[in-house]
């Protein structure tokens, strides 16, 4: 059991804060990894024992909501009192879809740049590949897709159009590192220069 948790760890040692995607390794190797972690981890730790909840699409690997938020948008499941929204229909989520294109992120309409807020803005890529963002403190990650599983889920933070930070800090899914280069890779074949994006990561 020691061996295989050890190798586990490691193949997660070039995913620390402050790092930068360059040099990411394929996706293929990114999918033995996540076998890795399911094999390795026992299922009695619950956090990382999250990290086994991962199912493959046939596309992107998607990992569910933690169950302790099931409800949030009928019942408050905070002090203030206030429900999660939640964004059901592609209609809602469409003025918060990103788009990549000329190695630049704009907004849904295709013309504008996206630019971030004053904090790094909170972000989810679906079973498809779409990814929406928004700096609004009224939503949860689990906001966008009515608290669906994703492919990542995290924060990042756009300057000019161009993408600088990413994380996988998100309480809602406790998403594993490898979903964020699962969605940078995702962003590289969208024509998107990821080398210089700065990646931190939240260990749960």
């Amino acid at each position: 059991m020691l061996i295989p948790l050890i190798v586990a760890l490691f193949s997660l040692w070039p995913l620390h804060a402050g790092t930068t995607s360059r040099g990411l390794p394929p996706l293929v190797d990114c999918e033995k990894s996540l076998s890795g972690l399911r094999d390795a981890f026992p299922a009695s730790n619950f956090r990382v024992a999250r990290r086994q909840n991962l199912k493959y699409n046939g596309r992107f690997y998607m990992i569910s909501m933690s169950d302790e938020y099931t409800g949030e948008d009928t019942v408050p499941h905070h002090e203030d009192g206030n429900l999660v929204p939640y964004l059901r229909t592609p209609e809602e989520r469409a003025k918060y879809r990103l788009v990549f294109k000329n190695n630049k992120v704009y907004r849904a309409d295709g013309k504008a740049l996206y630019e971030s807020g004053n904090a790094d803005d909170l972000f989810v890529m679906d079973g498809q590949g779409n990814v929406y963002a928004t700096y609004d403190p009224s939503y949860a990650h689990s906001t966008f897709l009515a608290g669906e599983p994703v492919a990542a889920s995290g924060r990042l933070r756009v300057e000019k159009g161009k993408l600088v930070f990413v994380s996988n800090a998100s309480g809602h899914y406790l998403p594993p590192i490898e979903l964020i280069h699962q969605f940078l890779h995702h962003l590289s074949s969208q024509g998107i220069d990821t080398s210089e994006v700065k990646i931190s990561e939240r260990r749960y």
